[in-house]
């Protein structure tokens, strides 16, 4: 089954993904400073275990955002080489159509 895009469409889902990007970012960096200033009275063991649970969580965190930038990146490179191609297939066939 052929798979139809258009490079508009998949340029649109490179900036839709941005933006959903930056948005989760937004929400995590808020959800941080709540949860940051909530446990800024514990100590000891309650500290510590806070502490590791943040170091996996922003660590979870990033693994999204690193995922979220690269789709965004590979849909950009899509539609550039689909860009490409229908360039190329419209000179070859300007090329026919002249002979």
């Amino acid at each position: 089954m052929a798979i139809i895009a258009d490079v508009a469409t998949i340029q649109k889902a490179s900036q839709d993904v941005l933006t959903t990007k930056d948005n989760i970012d937004g929400q995590l960096s808020a959800l941080r400073s709540l949860i940051a200033e909530l446990a800024s009275g514990w100590q000891g063991q309650a500290a510590g275990a806070f502490n590791r649970v943040m170091e996996t969580y922003n660590g979870e965190a990033k693994t999204l955002m690193d995922a979220l930038e690269a789709i965004s990146e590979q849909l950009k490179s899509t539609g550039h080489s689909i860009a490409s191609n229908e360039e190329a297939s419209a000179q070859v066939l300007d090329k026919f159509s002249a002979i």
